[in-house]
């Protein structure tokens, strides 16, 4: 399994039990494009992301457990001044 961000800001679940052919099971619509991922807890994931503009950023947990359908559980904007985060 995988998880990746879009520049469309979409959160996308990958399976990649066939590694020759990689399938999308679900996906999430972010409040901007991702650029930095981090498991925080089995079923839990922190992303940090953009608005689309480019202007400002928000840090977003999103729950995993069905990998058809992640959801959002809660956001913190970061302002306009967040140029690089650490997610461990």
């Amino acid at each position: 399994m995988a998880w990746v961000t879009t520049q469309d800001g979409r959160l996308l679940s990958i399976d990649l039990a066939d590694p020759s052919g990689p399938v999308i099971r679900g996906s999430l619509t972010l409040g901007g494009a991702g650029f930095a991922i981090a498991r925080i807890s089995r079923g839990f994931l922190a992303i940090a992301e953009r608005s689309l503009d480019g202007t400002t950023g928000d840090l977003e947990v999103v729950e995993t457990s069905d990998l058809a359908a992640p959801s959002h559980v809660a956001d913190a904007a970061l302002g306009s001044t967040n140029r690089s985060v650490l997610l461990s």
